[in-house]
C-alpha cells in the first residue's frame, strides 16, 4: 500500500465519521469511519518510515494494517447475522493475524539492519 492509498483510507474514514450520516442496516458509519482513519494514519506512518530506510517489507506491514482494519470493521462497525459465522470472533482473528504480520515484519527489519556481511579480500596464495 502506498501513501496515496493510505490517504484515501484516511479521507474516506473522515468523510464517513464527520460528513456522512447514513442509516444502513447492520453498519455503524461512525465506527467504520474511525477505523478507516486509524488504518489510514497507521499506513501513512508505516509507508513514511519504511520508505525513509529504503527497506523492503512495506507491503507486509500494509497487509497487516489491512487485516487489522478489516477485523476491526467486522468486530465493531458491522453487525451481520450470518448463519454459522460469529463476526466478532472472525474480526478478532483477523486483527490478531494482522498484528502478527506487522510484528513479524518489524522484527525482520530490525534483524536485517543488525546483520553484516563480511567480505574477505585477502589475497589467496596458491602453493
Amino acid at each position: 500500500m502506498g501513501i496515496g492509498a493510505a490517504l484515501v483510507f484516511f479521507a474516506a474514514g473522515a468523510a464517513l465519521y464527520w460528513a456522512v450520516e447514513i442509516d444502513l442496516p447492520y453498519i455503524d458509519d461512525d465506527a467504520l469511519g474511525a477505523i478507516l482513519m486509524i488504518a489510514g494514519a497507521l499506513a501513512v506512518a508505516a509507508t513514511v518510515v519504511l520508505n525513509s530506510r529504503r527497506a523492503p517489507g512495506g507491503s507486509s506491514v500494509a497487509t497487516g494494517i489491512g487485516l487489522i482494519a478489516a477485523g476491526a470493521i467486522l468486530s465493531w462497525a458491522v453487525d451481520l447475522d450470518l448463519p454459522y459465522v460469529f463476526d466478532g470472533a472472525l474480526g478478532m482473528i483477523l486483527m490478531v493475524a494482522g498484528a502478527i504480520a506487522v510484528a513479524a515484519t518489524v522484527l525482520m527489519q530490525v534483524q536485517g539492519s543488525r546483520s553484516r556481511q563480511v567480505i574477505d579480500r585477502r589475497p589467496t596464495s596458491h602453493f
